[in-house]
């Protein structure tokens, strides 16, 4: 396929994209590490928040993911795939997660002892993936959010927040059950010669 008859299936909406990279990319250039990039899954309540949304094609995510890889690359800034096909590789994208041992060390500086655990969805190589949130609780109306799918709770919840409480929502009620969760640390206290 050439890039011509790749481009004349990507709607123009879609063409605007590498421009606003370019933007981005120039303004956070020597600010961040890498740029993490995921195409949108129609999640059912996906669909009813933004009832116009449009899957992205395979088409598609290989004319946006080459464009903005080389708009990254030449800024560089490399550019992660989260819960993507490895085909994106092809493309000077990196597919093995954007929470990986080696991102959080390069974060922390600290060597880490990360234990083996079960992916938390599909194509996800990611390790922290347990949710510390709670559905229905964010107030910023993004149509494409896989956490909100009820506006009328979402505000509701909202009312319900409490600066001074130590729960997201609310209060301690007498019929909650709290649960002591394993809060060990990764980090590597070993000394190390090297």
């Amino acid at each position: 396929m050439t890039a011509q008859s790749m481009c004349s299936r990507v709607p123009s909406s879609l063409r605007l994209q590498p421009r606003v990279v370019d933007t981005i990319c120039d303004q956070l250039q020597g600010y961040i590490s890498f740029c993490v990039i995921s195409f949108i899954d129609l999640y059912a309540k996906t669909k009813k928040n933004f009832p116009d949304v449009q899957e992205v094609s395979s088409a598609q995510q290989a004319f946006l993911a080459k464009r903005m890889s080389a708009i990254a690359s030449a800024h560089g800034i490399p550019i992660r795939a989260c819960c993507e096909s490895p085909s994106l590789q092809k493309y000077g994208i990196i597919t093995d997660g954007c929470m990986t041992k080696q991102v959080l060390e390069a974060a922390t500086g600290c060597q880490l002892i990360v234990p083996t655990k079960s992916a938390a969805r599909a194509q996800c190589t990611c390790l922290l993936g347990d949710d510390i949130g709670m559905y229905n609780t964010c107030g910023h109306g993004c149509l494409y959010c896989y956490a909100n799918y009820d506006n009328n709770t979402v505000r509701s919840n909202m009312k319900k927040h409490d600066p001074d409480s130590p729960f997201l929502i609310g209060n301690y009620q007498k019929d909650d059950i709290i649960i002591d969760v394993d809060q060990s640390t990764w980090v590597n206290r070993q000394i190390s010669l090297f």
